[in-house]
C-alpha cells in the first residue's frame, strides 16, 4: 500500500468536519460563500458515499473520475479516500458546476483541504472522455452520475470503458431509475464487465478486459419498467 498523499495529515481534520456537516446542513456554501438549500434528491446518499470511498481504498488507484459533481458529496469522499491511499488526481466532469451548481462541489472539496487533488472540468462528458482517451489518460475507478437519459448513460459507459484500466471499477448511480437499470442490462449482456455489488442505489462493475466485440455483435437486453 502506498503512503498517504502529503496533504492528508493536515487535511484530515478538515475533511472529517466537512463530511460530517454534509448530512445535517440544510444549506451549503458555493464558491462565493453564498449559502444554497440542499435538494435532497440531487446529492448521493451517505451510505453510497461511504461505499465509493471504500472502493477507492480497495482499488488504490492513482487517478479516479466522476461524471457529475453537483454538491460534491461523492467528490469529497472519493478525493478523501484517494488522498489516504496516496493517489494523484480525481477528475469531476460537470458542465454546470460553475453555473447551476454555483461551484458548490468545487468548494466542498476545497473546504475539506483537498483541492490540490481535485480537477473540475466544466464541459460535457461526451466531449471530455474521448479527449482524455486521446491524451492517454487512464483511471482505476470511474463513477457515472451525470445525464440520466438512457442514451446518455450508454454514451458515458462506452466512453468510460475506453479510459478505465482493466481490473478497474465502473460505478453507476441511481439504479432506482428505469434508464439506469436498462443500461445495466445492456452492460451485462454486451460488455466485458462483472457486476460486483448493487446496493445503496449504486451498481459496481469490474472491467475484466478490453471491448473486442465484432462490429456485428449484438446481444438482446431487458428493458426496465418505469415506475412512478
Amino acid at each position: 500500500m502506498r503512503a498517504p498523499h502529503p496533504c492528508w495529515p493536515s487535511a484530515q481534520p478538515q475533511f472529517e468536519s466537512v463530511t460530517q456537516a454534509l448530512w445535517t446542513a440544510d444549506k451549503i456554501p458555493g464558491v462565493d460563500g453564498e449559502l444554497f438549500k440542499v435538494k435532497e434528491k440531487t446529492g448521493v446518499n451517505q451510505q453510497a458515499c461511504l461505499l465509493l470511498a471504500e472502493l477507492v481504498r480497495r482499488v488504490q488507484p492513482t487517478h479516479t473520475l466522476e461524471v457529475g459533481c453537483a454538491y460534491g458529496f461523492s467528490s469529497v469522499y472519493m478525493v478523501g479516500a484517494l488522498a489516504q491511499v496516496g493517489g494523484v488526481q480525481h477528475v469531476s466532469v460537470d458542465p454546470f458546476q460553475d453555473t447551476a451548481w454555483h461551484g458548490i462541489g468545487r468548494t466542498t472539496v476545497q473546504r475539506a483541504g483537498l483541492a490540490e487533488l481535485h480537477t473540475v472540468v466544466t464541459r460535457m462528458s461526451d466531449a471530455v472522455l474521448p479527449s482524455l482517451y486521446e491524451h492517454n489518460a487512464r483511471f482505476g475507478l470511474i463513477f457515472v452520475d451525470g445525464d440520466h437519459k438512457f442514451d446518455a448513460i450508454i454514451a458515458d459507459v462506452r466512453n468510460a470503458g475506453r479510459i478505465l484500466l482493466t481490473g478497474g471499477l465502473l460505478v453507476l448511480d441511481d439504479v432506482w431509475m428505469a434508464s439506469t437499470r436498462t443500461a445495466m442490462s445492456w452492460i451485462e449482456a454486451n460488455l466485458p464487465y462483472e457486476r460486483i455489488v448493487a446496493r445503496f442505489n449504486l451498481a459496481v462493475y469490474k472491467k475484466t478486459g478490453d471491448d473486442t466485440r465484432h462490429w456485428t455483435h449484438f446481444e438482446p437486453f431487458l428493458m426496465a419498467r418505469k415506475t412512478g
